[in-house]
């Protein structure tokens, strides 16, 4: 059997008071506490017991029981004495709550244990890693599109990393040149429109404005800008 004990329970402004009260030290204050606690920890699962105050100067010494009235650590009324807040030191509930908080502490330091360290560079790492074993050819894509294109691309931004996955799983490298090529003759995707808007690669890469490219669905309208400059016409 055992019961709960704050290891700040000597230095407690209510055991400083039991002690000044019957002349005692903190330490033979403590003591007796325990005592008291332990003896009904094995005789109530409430915190009450059927008696009076002279019981527990019996357990003690002269006195005690009132002192610990005082400062309201015990009540004795009406033939039972009662321990405030005892469950949340003593009784089978205290006892199954530290039981399990100590469980959990046990829990999480074994998982902190066993997790392995994620670091930002080791993130890089392992993303590297991933875009090697897919083979996707990112890097041949970007150089293909700066060889023809205005804006050139300097970074390799997750949603460009997208657009070109998809675009490489749909169409084979030379109809991804063919198309690139292409963009540069197309007045309107080249800034002559009401906007002087340009296409970029995140444009040209959607499925069907690169279907449309490759298929020569505009290649009439690239033979002459004053067929048509209407922004709405061309942009969607």
């Amino acid at each position: 059997m055992w019961i709960k004990v704050s290891t700040q329970l000597i230095n407690k402004p209510e055991v400083f008071s039991i002690a000044n009260s019957l002349a005692m030290t903190r330490a033979e204050v403590v003591g007796h506490l325990v005592s008291i606690w332990s003896w009904f920890d094995v005789n109530s699962e409430s915190g009450e017991l059927v008696g009076c105050c002279s019981m527990i100067d019996a357990l003690t010494s002269a006195g005690f029981a009132d002192a610990m009235q005082e400062v309201n650590w015990l009540i004795c009324k009406d033939g039972v004495i009662t321990l405030p807040n005892f469950s949340r030191h003593n009784g089978s509930t205290a006892k199954k709550r530290a039981q399990g908080q100590l469980r959990q502490k046990k829990f999480r330091e074994k998982a902190d244990d066993n997790a392995p360290s994620v670091t930002k560079p080791s993130l890089e790492k392992r993303r590297e890693e991933e875009i090697r074993k897919e083979n996707t050819p990112y890097s041949k894509v970007v150089e293909l599109w700066n060889n023809f294109n205005n804006p050139k691309i300097s970074r390799l931004t997750d949603k460009r990393r997208s657009l070109i996955k998809k675009l490489c799983k749909e169409f084979t490298l030379e109809q991804i040149e063919e198309v690139f090529k292409k963009v540069p003759t197309i007045p309107f995707l080249v800034g002559e429109n009401e906007r002087n808007w340009r296409a970029d690669l995140e444009y040209t890469a959607k499925p069907d404005k690169f279907l449309k490219i490759l298929e020569g669905g505009w290649d009439a309208k690239a033979v002459s800008t004053a067929s048509s400059t209407s922004f709405n016409e061309w942009k969607v």
